[in-house]
């Protein structure tokens, strides 16, 4: 399933204009950088366990190494890492993280290690806004951009993603710029509250506001959060929703194929859905798969719902997708990863999606 909607539609049109985006752009880039000037300085409380730090406690910082050797070095080490953390690859199932780890203690989330191809040759000057954890898929709505210590209120899950070769070149640079500051050492949990963490906002924010659209898409209302910040942010949710509507009355995709609809989708950090919906470049083996088709469902679910009319679209992609479906409800990738819940609400997904397909007359009936 995650095949589809991955390349660039085959025909390009032009995307929705909303009279409001480059305000609303404009806004909330702004708000976010302001959010990660603040934890820079103020680093959000992380505990002790936490995974994203215990993981550099276990990665040597060899200082005798340049950042390319450097990188090779944790490329090789971080093999045994993801397996010792349960972190799912191409080469390793891993496991559902059933107490979270970054959106809550009422979470499941699946973390996935990704080897980026981050240039390394201005890394002095650019380390503090590398992203080496990100995230492709959550359930939260908050537009106020909280931290994810895995502190954050409510249930839900998410899908998110590690490299963990750029993640310690940060920490190493991290330490660099602290040594020079102070004359004790800095816990590796402040590098995590100051720098990862707030640095996966911006991945965070576009998913929230997608996550509202969808709900929007299917008259759900949206739930409350609680401040996340100790300073004011404005909050210009309503406006974004506003934003959201607009994008479910505008019915210009109804002439397009569907694979156009996430190009034509424009979101608030990134251009639009189909960079928001892009998965990692690695390999996908059976040892990943169940855990990029769990990141895909929401998107390629609301992407069907609004966009597939009776007896009408590309035919051949729609039976395609049909097809995969089918598979994915019977496939037993799932064996063995934990929390029923999340699987459970997946198949679910599927199959109500095989139904919605059907009943436009897209099925094999």
């Amino acid at each position: 399933m995650h095949q589809f909607f991955r390349e660039p539609p085959r025909r390009k049109t032009g995307a929705l204009v909303y009279p409001q985006l480059a305000f609303l752009r404009r806004f909330y880039t702004r708000s976010l950088n302001d959010v990660r000037a603040y934890y820079r300085r103020n680093p959000k409380r992380v505990d002790s366990d936490n995974l994203l730090g215990r993981i550099l406690m276990h990665i040597p910082r060899r200082w005798d190494l340049d950042d390319e050797r450097y990188r090779r070095f944790v490329e090789d080490a971080s093999v045994g890492v993801a397996r010792a953390f349960n972190i799912t690859s191409s080469t390793y199932r891993g496991r559902v993280h059933e107490a979270g780890v970054s959106l809550g203690p009422q979470t499941d989330e699946i973390l996935i290690a990704s080897e980026g191809h981050t240039d390394l040759k201005r890394a002095d000057r650019e380390w503090m806004d590398w992203a080496p954890f990100t995230f492709l898929y959550h359930t939260r709505t908050d537009l106020g951009m909280p931290v994810p210590n895995n502190k954050l209120p409510g249930k839900g899950w998410g899908v998110s993603v590690i490299d963990i070769p750029l993640l310690a070149i940060q920490y190493r640079y991290w330490l660099k710029a602290k040594a020079e500051q102070y004359d004790q050492p800095e816990s590796v949990f402040r590098f995590i509250g100051s720098f990862v963490l707030p640095n996966s906002l911006a991945s965070y924010l576009d998913i929230a506001v997608f996550n509202r659209v969808a709900r929007l898409s299917r008259g759900i209302g949206m739930p409350k959060y609680p401040t996340p910040h100790p300073f004011y942010l404005a909050d210009y949710s309503g406006r974004v929703d506003r934003f959201g509507k607009w994008l479910l009355d505008s019915q210009a995709w109804r002439d397009v194929d569907i694979e156009q609809i996430p190009y034509r989708t424009p979101m608030l950090i990134k251009e639009n859905l189909y960079q928001v919906m892009k998965l990692p470049k690695d390999p996908v083996s059976r040892h990943n798969d169940w855990a990029l088709q769990i990141a895909r469902l929401p998107y390629i679910r609301y992407i069907l719902e609004t966009g597939v009319e009776q007896h009408k679209g590309d035919r051949t992609y729609l039976n395609n997708l049909y097809t995969s479906l089918v598979d994915a409800s019977n496939d037993s990738i799932f064996s063995g990863v934990g929390s029923p819940a999340v699987v459970k609400q997946y198949r679910k997904e599927i199959r109500d999606l095989i139904d919605h397909l059907d009943s436009k007359g897209h099925g094999w009936g």
